[in-house]
This record gives C-alpha cells, structure tokens and sequence, in this order.
C-alpha cells in the first residue's frame, strides 16, 4: 500500500525536533508539541502521515466505500458509517466514524476514529459497512498495549485486507508509521474465520 507520507533528511528534521522541544519546554502551543513528536519521528527514520489527507486522496470505490480502513490496533472488526456529530444544540454535523463496535450507543472516544464529512464527501452515508482487521505478525508487535496503536490498511469490505500499516497516534491527525508487512495466504486464511 503506497499513500502519502511526511519525510525528509533526519538531520534537517533533528534540528527541528531540538527547535520545537526548546519550544515546548518554554510553555509552547499544542501545535508545538505535534510539530515536535513529528519531527522526532522523522528524524528516526519514520514516516509521518497526515490521516485526513492520506484518506482524501485514497478516496472512495465505484460503491462508494473508503478505499481505506482504520482501527486501534486490538479491534478484530471495523465498521463504517456517517452519524451526526455534536452537542445537540443546532451544531451537529455529518461525520464519517471508523469503530470499533457495531452500535453507535455508546462510543468511547478511544475506540472510534471520526472523519470530517468533507474528507470522504463521495463514500455512501446509507451504509454500515464492515471489514475485518489485519493481525499483527509478533516479529512487528509492540511491546506496549495493543491498544496504544493504530491500524491502517486497503478496505477490503468483503474479504481480508493484504498489507496494512501499523501507526503511533502523535496528535490530532498525525501518525507515526512504525511497520509495514504483507500478510500471508495462512495469515489471511486465519482472518477468513473473522468473516
């Protein structure tokens, strides 16, 4: 899977990382401190993506379903919908919701990733759709909790996915990749049971 990453020389994004940390320790912005864990990474070696803008230019399928999936790394299913966001009082707007449960009741924040209605404005609001997600191979797992990490892969809405990204959430729409793989025919076959 190929989608739109943030890079440049390490040493460049050192340099920006040491400006922004300096920034932050003197009681800098929020934006500070993304610029900074973004700069971080990058200068590890790390690809940094923009969520918003890898799934824009991913777009959607002649159905109308994202091309793209995401969900926190521990989910085994993903569904897909539009709801209507907000407090209630005249400000709610249409959102596209990637969670980790069939309902809509109850949703912790720390279970769901919402879109902005214009990040996806073709994808098909009449349908919940549901995809089944990747499993990580245990060369590539972290060591910290599953839930701490994010999962992006090609939707594959009525089969398995093949090649997913596992991401760091560094704040707002900023993600660090931290690994890329193939999924075998076994480990595919494995997440056929999960249909």
């Amino acid at each position: 899977m190929n989608v739109a990453t943030i890079t440049m020389a390490p040493d460049a994004a050192r340099r920006k990382f040491l400006e922004y940390r300096q920034a932050v320790a003197a009681g800098g912005s929020a934006d500070d401190q993304v610029l900074m864990q973004s700069y971080r990474e990058i200068s590890r070696g790390r690809r940094v993506l923009h969520l918003h803008q890898v799934m824009r230019q991913a777009g959607v399928d002649d159905a109308g379903r994202p091309r793209l999936a995401i969900a926190r790394a521990d989910a085994t299913h993903c569904w897909f919908r539009s709801t209507h966001w907000g407090s209630g009082w005249g400000d709610r707007a249409l959102r596209w919701v990637f969670a980790m449960e069939e309902s809509m009741r109850v949703l912790n924040r720390r279970r769901y990733k919402s879109l902005p209605h214009a990040v996806l404005a073709d994808a098909d609001s009449s349908k919940t759709l549901r995809a089944v997600v990747p499993t990580i191979p245990p060369a590539l797992r972290p060591k910290a909790k599953l839930h701490n990490y994010w999962i992006l892969w090609e939707a594959e809405w009525e089969t398995v996915p093949t090649d997913p990204l596992l991401l760091r959430h560094l704040g707002r729409e900023f993600y660090a990749v931290l690994a890329q793989w193939d999924l075998t025919e076994l480990e595919r076959l494995v997440l056929f049971d999960r249909l």
